[in-house]
């Protein structure tokens, strides 16, 4: 994992970006590994993080400790000098329980980008969730067509870690005559690209448009998306609704509301 450190650390502290974001997200997503050292670093990052909090309060105390000092020699503060244990003891108790919240295990907690992370599978979602149309015309002269040549193309970009490229090719693949045949299939890879993509929200709207194809597929990922977007009530409501149903998702669901807590 020495040849990822670099990158790891960037990650965590939101400085990786571009072309070397898009490589990074594509390897988290098929390497369990490298997305459980990431988890390690962003705890890590947000202690260290918490700590200079508590170390910029060590400083305001020894600041007041100071003004305690001078007041001393004042008769009329002669009351704030008689609270200062009180105060001391105060502050001390204070730092304690910062610093338990900071170094207490947190190994059950962790953030929604951890979650996703973890249960964001696109290369077994591709490889289960084969090719269809959205037409009912099942001609196979039209499943050979350049239309659907350049569609496998872009489930090829998908798998490949491509997401920018796979994009180019829905789009194009939309403005083709053949594309309102296939709606629901290019809304649902355009929401996979952008979720791959790191962008939640434009995810979202791909998969809302998704008319009747896809259903389990469907709940699950817009479920991740809202959690990826930091919209938590409704991702909440997402996966409630999956591990409540007959949904092939129902157990991971069940897994990511524990994980929530």
């Amino acid at each position: 994992m020495s040849d990822f450190r670099e990158q790891i650390e960037l990650y965590a502290l939101g400085k990786l970006s571009g072309e070397a974001l898009d490589a990074f997200r594509a390897r988290l997503e098929t390497d369990p590994e490298l997305a459980a050292e990431v988890s390690r670093e962003m705890e890590l990052v947000q202690a260290i993080r918490a700590s200079d909090a508590v170390g910029a309060f060590r400083k305001q105390l020894a600041a007041q400790e100071a003004v305690w000092a001078q007041s001393a020699a004042s008769p009329r503060k002669a009351r704030m000098v008689a609270l200062r244990p009180l105060l001391r003891a105060a502050a001390a108790l204070l730092l304690l329980v910062v610093g338990a919240l900071i170094f207490w295990p947190r190994s059950a907690s962790k953030s929604p980008e951890q979650i996703f992370v973890a249960h964001f599978n696109l290369a077994e979602t591709l490889e289960n969730t084969p090719l269809r149309r959205d037409a009912a015309d099942n001609d196979d002269k039209q499943a050979a067509s350049p239309f659907f040549e350049q569609l496998r193309a872009a489930t090829v970009d998908l798998q490949g870690g491509h997401p920018s490229a796979a994009l180019d090719r829905i789009g194009q693949l939309k403005a083709m005559p053949e594309g309102a045949a296939y709606a629901d299939q290019l809304a649902w890879l355009a929401g996979l690209a952008q979720l791959q993509n790191g962008d939640a929200e434009s995810a979202i709207r791909e998969l809302e448009s998704i008319r009747q194809g896809f259903p389990a597929q469907k709940a699950w990922f817009l479920a991740l998306a809202r959690l990826k977007a930091g919209r938590l009530q409704e991702a909440r409501t997402g996966f409630e609704a999956i591990a409540g149903s007959a949904s092939p998702y129902a157990e991971e669901a069940r897994a990511v509301l524990e994980e929530m807590e």
